[in-house]
């Protein structure tokens, strides 16, 4: 039973074909089977075979048939990049944000191997494991109001007791407008490899969904909780921020929108709610617009919960007046620098001004520069 225990270990640590190389730096051989290395070109047969294998019923007959969990053999992810025995690492683990079935199985494979788990609420945690069968070793609570001395104590604890951490949040992946990233430095600091398990974020999760550019984005997390902060954070956006992806709560959300109305009437704003859940929302508008939803969510006494919000669109709104001083500048610099109308025109398009307009403006400066005494 203990070799057949160490064969199922072995197989389900490797997720490539085995080679005696692998085969004899594991040490697979036993008093049963003094003659192992025998054994290898089947065992690297059964690898493929049950590579080809869902993991899924792979983990069911883990647990019906005895084909235990061995901490020091296994493979975390099942692709190799965790060596055998090692251990001292912190493993950031992203969670579903919603649907159970996000989870992956190397979420699950990671979870139930560690040998502790830092969460952000554990009584919140714990019902997602139960629901996931996982029972970890131990649980630890890791929030904004410990994160300072409990970072501390557990790379502490991850270098004296050479202990396996995983760090999870209460949904999405931990450091992203969630606690975490003392920890993640400290162990960077201390030597300590950090693994992500990577899986859902809401913030991710709605840009795909946005339909708006996302080649340049600015994540910003919650917005400052005072108004007037809030302003002063929304005038700064500009053009090199890309889209701007931002999470807002229930009773700010409508103060937020008038701010960015107020302040960029022309921006466009994508909103989601209950993001992966049963009643997800997803909701694109123009500024303008998208006040009339959250009146009519009001009213339906449904405006609940957290949302993630995503903007682009602000461009400066530069009068005439303004828009003229700039071309005839850069009217001047062109005609000083030898450049041709053709050119010149080439180049204003890109402002609000009509193609007549530049090229009046350019002749009118044209006759003053010759007009003038040398």
């Amino acid at each position: 039973m203990h070799t057949t225990k160490r064969l199922g270990s072995l197989i389900k640590s490797i997720g490539s074909p085995l080679t005696n190389n692998q085969a004899e730096s594991l040490h697979y051989k036993s008093n049963r089977f003094s003659s192992g290395y025998l054994f290898l070109p089947y065992l690297r047969g059964v690898s493929n075979c049950l590579r080809a294998i869902d993991l899924g019923w792979f983990g069911f007959l883990n647990k019906t048939i005895g084909l235990a969990w061995h901490p020091r053999l296994s493979v975390y992810g099942m692709h190799g990049e965790v060596s055998v025995g090692e251990k001292s690492r912190l493993f950031v683990v992203a969670t579903p944000i919603g649907n159970i079935l996000d989870a992956s199985p190397r979420l699950v494979e990671t979870l139930q191997g560690v040998d502790m788990v830092a969460c952000e609420d554990t009584r919140v945690s714990g019902k997602l494991f139960e629901r996931l069968g996982i029972q970890p070793k131990k649980l630890v609570s890791y929030h904004d109001f410990n994160e300072t001395a409990r970072a501390a104590s557990l790379v502490a604890s991850m270098l004296e007791e050479k202990l396996d951490i995983a760090l999870v949040s209460d949904a999405g992946s931990p450091c992203i407008a969630d606690p975490g990233f003392r920890l993640v430095d400290q162990a960077h600091k201390a030597g300590i490899r950090v693994i992500p398990v990577c899986g859902p974020s809401a913030a991710v999760t709605l840009a795909m969904a946005s339909g708006l550019p996302t080649d340049r984005f600015t994540f910003i997390g919650f917005l400052p909780h005072k108004i007037s902060a809030r302003k002063s954070e929304i005038c700064s956006w500009n053009e090199n921020c890309g889209s701007v992806l931002f999470f807002e709560t229930a009773t700010r959300i409508e103060d937020t929108l008038k701010i960015i109305s107020t302040t960029w009437p022309n921006s466009k704003v994508v909103i989601g709610r209950e993001l992966t859940k049963k009643y997800e929302e997803i909701v694109r508008f123009e500024i303008e617009n998208a006040l009339n939803w959250i009146e009519l969510k009001k009213e339906k006494l449904s405006l609940k919960g957290e949302f993630v919000l995503m903007c682009h669109g602000f461009e400066q709104n530069i009068s005439r007046d303004d828009l003229i001083i700039k071309a005839k500048t850069a009217i001047k610099k062109g005609l000083q620098s030898g450049k041709s109308h053709k050119s010149l025109l080439k180049e204003l398009s890109t402002l609000d001004v009509d193609r007549t307009t530049l090229y009046n403006l350019i002749l009118e400066l044209k006759k003053s520069n010759s007009n003038k005494p040398d």
